[in-house]
């Protein structure tokens, strides 16, 4: 037999497969599905959350107040002294009228209290931002020390215990979701294991009736590869559809502060990925849960 009327015949038997089988087709597809839509949807979620999370950190700087009868002290020498210091990502000068001006914003309606004063009263400062690697207690220490030794500052304000508290929540975070994670993926190839088994299971006694007759494991396995496609197909078609369900069920119903949890980071490359993974899943559970009925 040609090779070209092989595939036709597989294809021809993974249909009539199918067509006998729907209902259990139709289970291991919605159930590959729903499995992969909980693993991509935990993914959403745990990225979400994760980037919210270090959005704290990016509001975390360090302010060093300058003296007020600094001679000899220019704009040029503070941008020159700030910019070796280590883990610097980026910093801003705030003049004695920005400082005056941001405390009225911040103050709002309120804000008329601070009518008729003059910005004297206020410090010239310097807000720096360090880069991600130093945001942990003692990085940030470190150029805590560096512009302490410079003759311009008066008082530096780090927010040192609210570090420290950062710094171990993102931690203990990180530890959770990726022991989270493990579990879910673990569960999800068990679950896609089991439900696609059942696909093999319910043509045992075609398999066994084929080996009787001489058929080789290949020429079996050929059908069960379209079938495990197709099964991966509509899994990951179904699993991206419920992705998509699941964000528009929830957009508008859950409170707008929290809504950035369910907004997809990585867009239509999801999808295709589902539909891929879906198609690995499906041919590769069908092709090792034949392992066992086809040992001699």
């Amino acid at each position: 037999m040609s090779t070209t009327r092989k595939i036709l015949y597989a294809s021809e038997d993974a249909y009539t497969s199918i067509k006998a089988n729907l209902a259990t087709t139709i289970l291991s597809s919605v159930t590959v599905g729903f499995a992969l839509a909980l693993v991509a949807l935990f993914l959403i979620i745990f990225v979400n959350l994760q980037n919210h999370v270090e959005g704290f950190g990016e509001r975390t700087h360090i302010i060093a107040y300058l003296k007020e009868n600094a001679t000899g002290v220019s704009k040029e020498l503070i941008g020159t002294d700030v910019k070796a210091l280590p883990g610097l990502k980026e910093y801003k000068y705030i003049t004695k009228d920005e400082a005056l001006d941001r405390l009225k914003e911040e103050l709002g309606e309120h804000k008329a209290i601070f009518e008729g004063i003059k910005s004297d009263i206020f410090p010239a400062s310097v807000e720096i931002k360090v880069k991600d690697t130093y945001r942990d207690p003692e990085k940030i220490l470190e150029t805590v020390e560096e512009l302490r030794k410079l003759k311009w500052v008066a008082e530096i304000q780090y927010g040192q215990e609210n570090i420290e508290k950062f710094a171990a929540f993102l931690a203990f975070f990180k530890l959770a979701a990726t022991i989270l994670g493990i579990f879910l993926t673990a569960a999800v190839v068990f679950i896609i294991s089991n439900t696609v088994r059942l696909t093999v299971y319910a043509r045992k006694d075609s398999i066994h009736i084929m080996k009787l007759v001489g058929a080789s494991d290949a020429y079996i396995k050929v059908p069960f590869f379209f079938e495990g496609i197709l099964v991966g197909l509509t899994g990951g078609i179904a699993a991206a559809a419920m992705l998509e369900l699941t964000q528009f069920f929830f957009t508008g119903r859950i409170p707008e502060y929290l809504s950035f949890i369910i907004t997809n980071p990585f867009g239509w490359a999801i999808l295709v990925i589902l539909v891929i993974v879906g198609m690995v899943l499906g041919t590769a559970g069908c092709l090792i849960s034949m392992r066992r009925f086809l040992r001699a």
